[in-house]
């Protein structure tokens, strides 16, 4: 039983520790008081993010695109330049007469110059026909020719068009002498660009990873975000039901820092006392200043619960409240130890016993008052409880049978007493209920010393019994 006693205390220690904890920290304050802003900013930064990042990716796709198709511009045109003179050559050699072999010409001077396969080449007559194409099979009808007019310096030309397929393609023109007309490679950007799509769609896939851990991480924020709304809110719920609780109760929560000299006190508290709460925490000063100085030393305490000479408290003390009156406290507490840097703090719970002093006292001048009053009968008087135990008599019963005044102490057995008791009675009159027990009776009985008392007795609500005896020798 004790053992579960102290695991219960522990358990409302660690409860009002963690509240106190709560306010007591300055960073989960100013958390507190950044959320709402958090809430309003955090989308803003998120649609500003990832604005950013797909404007950095939409320009990264332009420039690298632009880039690439550079890249393949100045290669076709440094090939084609290159198959220009490969093919003039050969022209030189075999000479003017020499009827050509324009398959054979184009495949010789492609494989001289190492063409990508990714490129067309095209070889044209003077008249505009197609003589020879690469790959050999390639249809001609995918080959725009442009006029000889329209080249470019030295006899080149390079232009940006669309095939007959509807595919974008780079296309570079070298004019050739007769009797060859042009030598034509084409770069279709679908295959030319294979590469830079590759890439695009390693790098689009890391960044659709960046966006969509950032989506995550804001879910999950938000997520987190509600979550604690609803903690605060059922912490809150619970507050204001345990704070009824203890108004309901006169109770207040008690949790003293005794490193850094701080109490905290619940709003019960506050209430119990009349006080207004200043502050979430009182100084120890402020409220040892409080304590009547007759009862208690809360600096002695303090040197003690820092000593490690005890570790729970239980006693009742006075403390001033806010109309001047003194209210009667008792104060139940446990010292803990924090988990992390041992700190001590004695956490506990003060119970208004105001009204139970004021009722005990009231009883204790009622009961001797009762004394004074059975004191004075001229008769001897005795109550006995249904245990047949002694709850009260006066001196007129203990001079009457000689009893000790050390037996004659509340709670003493009849059995106890009965040798003293023991006389001739006589019954002249008895009352027996239903059930056949006494009721009541009454008697006569001749004492020790040769005088005569007549006992009346009557059985009390709650089982026992008084008896009154009156001394009738001289009847």
């Amino acid at each position: 039983m004790a053992h579960n006693n102290v695991a219960s205390a522990r358990f409302r220690a660690g409860t009002i520790q963690g509240l106190a904890r709560s306010l007591v920290s300055p960073t989960y304050n100013r958390a507190l008081m950044l959320e709402p802003m958090l809430r309003r900013l955090i989308p803003l930064f998120i649609v500003i993010c990832l604005s950013a990042l797909g404007f950095g990716i939409y320009h990264h796709v332009i420039t690298s695109r632009a880039e690439a198709i550079n890249a393949i511009a100045d290669e076709l045109d440094l090939s084609v330049t290159l198959l220009r003179a490969e093919i003039s050559n050969q022209h030189i050699e075999k000479g003017d007469t020499a009827a050509p072999n324009w398959q054979a010409l184009l495949m010789q001077v492609s494989a001289a110059n190492n063409r990508s396969i990714n490129h067309y080449i095209a070889l044209s007559d003077e008249s505009g026909l197609i003589r020879a194409t690469l790959p050999a099979d390639l249809a001609p009808s995918l080959i725009p020719l442009a006029p000889v007019a329209n080249n470019g310096a030295n006899g080149r030309a390079l232009s940006h068009i669309i095939l007959t397929d509807q595919r974008e393609a780079l296309v570079a023109t070298a004019r050739l002498h007769a009797p060859y007309g042009e030598v034509i490679m084409i770069a279709p950007l679908d295959i030319a660009l294979a590469d830079w799509s590759h890439d695009l769609m390693q790098q689009a896939g890391i960044l659709a990873g960046a966006i969509t851990l950032i989506l995550m991480l804001s879910v999950a924020w938000y997520g987190q975000a509600w979550r604690a709304r609803q903690s605060d809110a059922i912490l809150a719920n619970v507050k204001d039901r345990l704070d009824l609780a203890l108004n309901r109760g006169r109770c207040g929560l008690w949790d003293w820092d005794i490193a850094r000299g701080t109490i905290f006190w619940s709003d019960s508290m506050y209430d119990i006392l009349g006080y207004k709460r200043h502050a979430e925490f009182m100084s120890f000063g402020e409220v040892n200043a409080l304590v009547h100085p007759d009862d208690s030393d809360l600096f002695e305490l303090a040197d003690r619960l820092a000593a490690d000479r005890v570790d729970t408290v239980d006693q009742a003390f006075r403390i001033r409240a806010a109309n001047g009156e003194w209210v009667w406290i008792r104060t139940r507490a446990e010292l803990v130890h924090d988990g992390k840097g041992r700190e001590q703090h004695l956490i506990g719970i003060a119970v208004d016993i105001s009204e139970q002093r004021r009722v005990a006292a009231e009883s204790a001048t009622a009961d001797l008052r009762l004394r004074d009053a059975i004191e004075s009968l001229g008769e001897a008087f005795v109550l006995w409880d249904a245990d047949k135990n002694l709850v009260l008599c006066n001196s007129k019963f203990r001079d009457i049978h000689g009893l000790p005044l050390h037996l004659v102490q509340r709670g003493t057995p009849y059995e106890r007493l009965q040798p003293w008791l023991h006389h001739a009675y006589p019954v002249t009159e008895t009352d027996i209920d239903e059930s056949g027990m006494t009721r009541a009776q009454s008697y006569e009985v001749m004492i020790a010393d040769g005088r005569w008392l007549q006992v009346n007795e009557r059985r009390t609500k709650d089982g026992g019994f008084v008896s009154v005896g009156t001394d009738i020798t001289a009847l």
